[in-house]
């Protein structure tokens, strides 16, 4: 069986979690969020490795503690027996590495660059609390390097995302080949 990976890349509240959700939303695909927090923690709830389901024994996590960064894409693929893994971790080292670690396993790898127009991330950020300069500093910095890292990537404009859902995710899907299922909008049904 052919396995893909889906890299969804963007700056912190550019839709991300939410494009990685509904791409995890079929029988074929699994949602993965973050894995780069696991290998390469930044926040202190990084350090402790557990399931958002709540259970620290959660079956779907367990048997990947303590699997090598290398080999987390293709132990995963056979634990979890999918088609497609979405991973939205936003780093571009991980990313990179990713890449590689999937070329060697055979691994199929797509990138999405999802983005917000600048007036609406920057209202994002302030909403919660965080400075005009700080929301710039953080969206041209966070684009300036995935340019210059010369990724190749399907660029998402968030706002066709949440105003033309089912149109996007149709050409998203064409992209990936991923099954059409209806209603993978709805990710918090799965």
């Amino acid at each position: 069986m052919q396995t893909t990976l889906i890299n969804v890349l963007g700056a912190g509240r550019s839709g991300t979690t939410m494009l990685d959700l509904m791409l995890g939303n079929d029988n074929e695909s699994f949602s993965m969020g973050e894995v780069c927090a696991w290998f390469r923690p930044f926040r202190e709830h990084h350090f402790t490795i557990d399931c958002n389901c709540g259970n620290p024994n959660c079956e779907y996590w367990l048997a990947l503690k303590g699997v090598d960064e290398s080999k987390f894409y293709t132990h995963a693929f056979t634990k979890w027996n999918v088609k497609y893994i979405i991973d939205s971790s936003k780093n571009l080292s991980w990313m990179i590495d990713g890449h590689s670690w999937a070329k060697k396993q055979n691994i199929e790898v797509i990138n999405f660059i999802i983005y917000k127009p600048i007036i609406d991330y920057i209202f994002s950020i302030w909403k919660r609390g965080e400075s005009v300069d700080a929301a710039l500093y953080r969206y041209k910095l966070y684009y300036k390097r995935f340019f210059e890292s010369g990724i190749d990537a399907y660029a998402v404009n968030f706002d066709e995302l949440v105003n033309n859902t089912d149109t996007m995710l149709d050409v998203i899907t064409d992209i990936t080949k991923q099954s059409k299922v209806e209603n993978r909008h709805q990710f918090w049904v799965k």
